[in-house]
């Protein structure tokens, strides 16, 4: 009780001008208060709004070990703030790219349909295609990245990928697991727009496709 006591008599001899660090939470009342929750909320606030302000709101006194705590705060806060700028600025410059390659990719779409004088039908439907595995891929090349890995990886991201959805087919369920493994290896990811004629009737099936 001793240390609420001398706060609690440093609460009335400080004056307003005074530049205590910890000053408001003197007058606020909320170090002689029992309530921990009420301690531990005003804490986080004021020392979330001293980081995030890089220390402009500290009034240090000439005590040294507030000037080197006031000091700490501002690094810290400077650090946090950097790092912060930092990753927005790759995010952005890695969207930026993308779209550019988007950009660049549908101009040259463009230039190869008008080349070959396509119907615009035709045009519609290409540019929709592409549309939609941009959605879908962001412009990640996942077939590529695949290829380019060591065979032990590719093995287990395909089955990784695979395996669950050949289970879904009750023929499979009772196959050898190594069958299942060289079945996991041959499959393709395709995507299909919207109204997309997958397979007519009468066309000669070499094929099975498996709806995601």
């Amino acid at each position: 009780m001793l240390h609420v006591i001398l706060l609690s008599q440093m609460k009335f001899k400080i004056r307003p001008s005074s530049t205590l660090e910890f000053l408001d939470a003197l007058q606020s009342g909320v170090v002689e208060s029992g309530d921990f929750a009420q301690k531990f909320i005003y804490c986080f606030w004021w020392g979330l709004r001293n980081v995030s302000s890089l220390g402009q709101n500290l009034n240090a006194s000439t005590f040294v070990g507030e000037i080197l705590f006031a000091i700490f705060l501002s690094i810290f806060g400077l650090v946090l703030f950097s790092l912060l700028v930092g990753n927005i600025q790759k995010y952005l410059q890695s969207t930026t790219i993308r779209i550019e390659e988007m950009r660049v990719k549908r101009q040259d779409v463009e230039h190869w349909m008008s080349h070959s004088m396509l119907p615009e039908n035709l045009r519609r439907r290409i540019r929709r295609y592409e549309h939609y595995k941009w959605q879908e891929t962001r412009g990640v090349e996942k077939e590529s990245l695949i290829r380019n890995l060591p065979k032990d990886l590719r093995r287990d991201i395909k089955r990784h990928l695979c395996l669950d959805l050949l289970m879904t087919v009750l023929m499979f369920e009772k196959m050898d697991e190594r069958l299942l493994e060289a079945m996991c290896n041959r499959l393709k990811p395709v995507l299909y727009t919207e109204k997309s004629f997958i397979i007519h009737e009468g066309d000669l099936v070499d094929e099975m496709l498996l709806i995601m």
